[in-house]
């Protein structure tokens, strides 16, 4: 399953027709259709605009923007949490991840699907997409944003 998660907001594009089924039986996330792959119900029926002090996805609303859910949800600082299945602030997210470096300059995840907004090596896990192998149970990240945390 090609995994792409854009700001905190997470989306699934299956490569074989079991992988759904796969993903959810892994994780214990349940996905929907959106757009053209899957993605949490939750995230599924956000707006593209948001408006100051309005609520968006169960917060209030920093910013006045207008633009794609993953957009917006960056513009105002938020995230998916996976624990809580719900948006929760950037800096409210206090997971750390245990990812390992790969000579392609890849990272792998183990056991669990990645939290964006968690900590890695002192930087935040901002956005990634890449692959789910699930008989080795490993989300491979290939393309990754990461942000410096500064003390």
């Amino acid at each position: 399953m090609i995994l792409n998660c854009e700001h905190g907001f997470y989306s699934f594009i299956p490569e074989d027709m079991d992988d759904q089924a796969y993903f959810e039986a892994a994780t214990g996330y349940k996905l929907v259709r959106f757009a053209d792959g899957l993605t949490f119900a939750p995230l599924a029926d956000l707006p593209c605009v948001s408006i100051k002090g309005q609520p968006y996805g169960g917060l209030t609303a920093g910013v006045n923007y207008c633009g794609l859910p993953e957009d917006v949800i960056r513009a105002n600082g938020f995230v998916f949490d996976l624990a809580a299945r719900k948006l929760a602030p950037l800096s409210a997210v206090t997971k750390t991840l245990e990812l390992y470096p790969q000579v392609n300059g890849a990272l792998i995840a183990v056991d669990e699907l990645p939290q964006a907004g968690a900590v890695y090596n002192r930087q935040r896990l901002l956005s990634f997409s890449g692959v789910a192998r699930w008989q080795n149970r490993q989300f491979i990240l290939r393309t990754y944003e990461l942000q410096n945390q500064s003390n």
